[in-house]
């Protein structure tokens, strides 16, 4: 049974809850229960039981090689407090991961260890929560909301030229309009009166589900 409970894994974190069970010869198996959520280093304090010179202790994870956590334990106190030491390496993206950690506090002699104690941590490294992209105003991109024109350009040139004074303005993350196209002046001919320029509006739309910008339209003003 000792043989069993040293090659048995482990690996853990935040102590959540904890349960003794007796093992054959008597042994006391301390079992825990810990969860990580951030990729920090967590500290949990376990108990070997009496502080023995000669004794040692052994962490053993059962992801072996493909374990994702770093574990280490700092010296043991006078009344047998031991802190562990986790930080996991990444945080799960697809879903939660489960280790185990086995510590065990004993003598090594020959080199095999006669356990004296067993703890054993259960831990999970929850899955990393997908971010929301915090979205702006489109106003916050746009200040410059007047264009002087010299010609009559499609809706996507003017944008273009919108752009070329708004340099934070993402055009991929919006679609442009024209509320109304402006038109240009055209001088007298023959019996034909002269045609005074006409201003014009563009309007500019968030498209639906930007990852930039909250939903909304903002207009630009064409002016001759």
């Amino acid at each position: 049974m000792k043989k069993l409970l040293g090659l048995l894994g482990a690996a853990g974190l935040v102590a959540t809850t904890s349960a003794t069970v007796v093992a054959c010869g008597g042994q006391k198996v301390v079992d825990k229960s810990l969860e990580i959520s951030k990729l920090e280093a967590k500290n949990i304090t376990i108990n070997v039981g009496k502080k023995t010179d000669k004794a040692v202790v052994k962490i053993v994870s059962d992801a072996k090689d493909k374990s994702i956590l770093t574990v280490t334990a700092g010296n043991v106190a006078d009344n047998g407090d031991v802190v562990i030491t986790v930080t996991p390496s990444k945080l799960p993206t697809e879903k939660d991961v489960k280790e185990v950690l086995t510590v065990t506090y004993g003598v090594e002699k020959d080199g095999k260890q006669t356990v004296l104690t067993t703890t054993k941590i259960n831990v999970t490294v929850k899955k990393q929560e997908a971010t929301t992209p915090e979205l702006v105003k489109i106003e916050t991109h746009v200040t410059v909301k007047t264009l002087t024109i010299t010609e009559v350009k499609t809706a996507d040139a003017y944008l273009t030229d919108v752009k070329g004074k708004n340099a934070n303005l993402n055009v991929a993350e919006v679609k442009a309009t024209l509320k109304k196209a402006p038109e240009a002046a055209v001088p007298a001919e023959g019996e034909n009166p002269a045609k005074e320029a006409v201003n014009g509006t563009l309007l500019i739309t968030v498209n639906e589900g930007s990852k930039v910008y909250e939903q909304g339209t903002i207009e630009i003003a064409l002016n001759w």
